[in-house]
């Protein structure tokens, strides 16, 4: 097999894959939301947007690039959730679910305040939310950890927010 024949293989694979994860994803956000409440981009799109995205923060504990907030705190995380989508002047952000690295998911911004714990549930482990032609980033996790400033409390469930850069930070908190 010649070294282009390789390519082009791995290329049919890696979209085989993505196709089995998009149809997966769907199975789980159907039993959240109707099909009208969300739309998966292409994956030329989506690979588009996220390569035009930060990359993740290479200083975010020193740098301070995280918001935690403990499970039952959700205000907070509401908080930061709101003001993002107020951010953009589109009626609609993109997210990208950790466990199913296909593309993107195109939800409108009440979806997102409305549900983003319930989306963080349907991934298992972590949201990153995306706008239209603005790189930066949130990536809205749920993990039990120890809550910075509280150490003696010990671990415990959160969510934790990371900023792609301070700039966003600093919008949002």
């Amino acid at each position: 097999m010649t070294e282009e024949e390789k390519k082009r293989l791995d290329k049919l694979r890696w979209e085989a894959e993505r196709k089995q994860k998009q149809s997966q994803l769907n199975e789980k956000l159907k039993l959240l939301l109707t099909k009208d409440k969300y739309e998966f981009l292409s994956f030329e799109e989506s690979d588009k947007i996220q390569l035009a995205s930060d990359g993740w923060p290479d200083n975010k504990w020193k740098d301070s690039l995280y918001f935690q907030a403990a499970l039952q705190n959700k205000t907070a995380i509401n908080e930061i959730v709101k003001k993002y989508t107020d951010t953009t002047k589109s009626d609609s952000v993109f997210l990208f679910f950790m466990n199913f690295n296909f593309g993107l998911v195109k939800i409108s911004n009440s979806i997102l305040i409305n549900y983003w714990s319930e989306l963080i549930e349907v991934d298992g482990d972590e949201i990153f939310c995306l706008q239209q032609d603005d790189p930066s980033f949130i990536c809205i996790e749920k993990t039990e950890d120890i809550i910075v400033g509280n150490e003696s409390e010990g671990r415990q469930w959160l969510y934790e927010v990371t900023f792609s850069n301070a700039d966003i930070k600093s919008k949002l908190t």
